[in-house]
């Protein structure tokens, strides 16, 4: 960690515990250092090793942790589970669940680190190394001045298509919206050759990764970063969906980030905030109840809702107050201290037991599951058709905990193969295709988020990891040494020019 890092850790922790304290707010205090001693250690352990997944997660788990957590005490009149999760917000009482995640972070670099060298877990680490390490027969000099032409050209050109693809994505969401197709909660209309289906998959999943592809192709500027981040409000309002919004910018904040462009970083940033307290507002405005069930309400159209958001100033998203609870929100959503209290009072042998949650980490379809004895389990009562309410990697860790610790270590074991098979399949891709470590390590970045949140054996990061798997091990496709190729003619071109 360099110093400037440190630095800005040593004053965040320093202004924490200063806030509390002249707040009044002992227990939350205490439960803040026990999160900050419990969350630390693994976390410098993963960030001294140089596997993408286990770091993503040990980032992941700390940031979540440290900061839902004071929030999470300082609403505890809002908490409104209080009938059937009896916590009292004392300081201590936050500890058994923070050593369950604690023991299982541990764990999880523990065993990573073993399987990582194993062969038959992912195929053989030397092999991989060795793809990635091995040296160029191309000049440098000529690479390089290749790269800087076809950088120009391609930023250029994919930037057209990102125009082309958002321009030709917004109508189909606008449409789907006024049709019921695709909306959080909401029933689909039963259209022909499972089209709902089929449109909800592609807009939600094979164009966002198109679209993210494409983004990072071009230099990722101003018009690019406005495409991506109009487009993400579109799809999040048209699908009420939080996640889908989420999943548009978290990549343009990641690269802004990596390209350490702090004025899009900003932008960026406050435009999931500010798009996420849309998205949750926009929910009143669209959903019905009736018998039980949820319908919407989608006459006034998605440029109606935000126009009525935004002329209503009880419903503002801009205001203080919103951008903080919207803040906060965006990672309760991927794992806050509040899903941890819900997992804590949660009997798995109620719903699927121990070893069905584990099987269930492997491939969600292989076991029943009963959704509402989960939600009896979770938060005391049944919910409309359509709507899931639960946790991610961390609260099953805490549930699997409720049956015992060595369930924690059975866990541990499975994600650690899991990540281990996607770290490897990362760079041996990488390897075989030429790939920079920057796009291969975002890719694998966004999967073990994607894991890390809730989507553990679940097909939309089953699919895309088991593809990267496959690809990893069959032979180069056709254009997998295109640019080589092209390259090579660029230098005998130039060599007889010369000549």
């Amino acid at each position: 960690m360099t110093k400037t890092r440190l630095f800005y850790a040593v004053g965040g922790v320093t202004l924490v515990v200063l806030a509390l304290a002249v707040a009044g707010e002992s227990e939350a205090l205490i439960a803040w250092c026990l999160a900050l001693i419990l969350m630390l250690p693994p976390l410098l352990w993963a960030l001294k090793t140089r596997y993408v997944a286990l770091v993503t997660i040990s980032i992941l788990a700390c940031a979540t942790q440290l900061i839902t957590l004071p929030f999470f005490y300082l609403n505890r009149e809002y908490f409104a589970w209080s009938h059937v999760k009896p916590y009292q917000f004392t300081g201590l009482e936050a500890l058994p669940m923070l050593l369950k995640v604690f023991f299982f972070l541990i764990l999880l670099n523990f065993i990573f680190g073993i399987f990582y060298k194993v062969a038959f877990i992912g195929g053989s680490s030397r092999v991989i190394d060795s793809l990635n390490n091995k040296p160029s027969s191309l000049s440098a000099t000529g690479l390089n001045f290749r790269q800087k032409l076809h950088s120009r050209a391609s930023s250029e050109i994919n930037t057209l298509m990102l125009m082309l693809i958002v321009t030709a994505l917004t109508p189909l969401n606008l449409w789907m919206f006024s049709q019921g197709i695709s909306i959080v909660g909401v029933e689909p209309p039963a259209l022909p050759y499972h089209l709902s289906g089929i449109l909800h998959y592609f807009t939600k999943y094979i164009a966002t990764l198109v679209l993210v592809y494409i983004y990072f192709k071009t230099r990722r500027g101003w018009f690019p970063m406005s495409l991506m981040l109009g487009y993400s409000w579109i799809i999040g309002l048209s699908s009420v969906s939080r996640s889908s919004l989420i999943f548009i910018i978290l990549p343009v904040i990641y690269f802004a980030w990596l390209d350490r462009r702090k004025i899009i970083l900003t932008i960026a940033t406050f435009s999931a905030i500010s798009g996420y307290a849309a998205v949750s507002s926009a929910r009143s405005y669209v959903y019905l109840l009736n018998d039980g069930k949820i319908g919407g309400d989608f006459s006034a159209g998605v440029f109606g809702i935000l126009s009525d958001m935004l002329l209503n100033p009880e419903a503002s998203i801009f205001g203080i107050e919103a951008v903080t609870i919207a803040f906060v929100g965006i990672f309760n959503r991927i794992e806050g201290f509040e899903n941890l209290v819900m997992s804590q009072f949660y009997d798995s042998y109620q719903v699927s037991g121990p070893i069905g949650i584990v099987i269930g980490m492997i491939w969600q379809g292989y076991v029943p599951f009963n959704l509402d004895a989960h939600h009896i389990q979770w938060q005391g009562n049944t919910l409309p058709v359509g709507f899931v309410n639960g946790g991610g990697l961390l609260s099953t860790v805490v549930i699997l905990g409720n049956a015992g610790w060595w369930w924690i270590t059975f866990c541990a074991i499975v994600a650690a193969t899991t990540l281990v098979i996607l770290e490897k399949s990362g760079r041996r891709l990488a390897g075989k295709y030429k790939l920079s470590k920057f796009s291969i390590n975002a890719f694998v970045g966004f999967l073990s988020t994607s894991y890390f949140s809730g989507a553990a054996g679940a097909t939309h990061f089953i699919y895309p990891a088991a593809l990267l798997f496959v690809m990893s091990f069959l032979p180069p496709l056709a254009f997998a040494n295109f640019g080589q190729l092209k390259a090579v003619s660029f230098k005998k071109n130039a060599a007889q020019s010369n000549a």
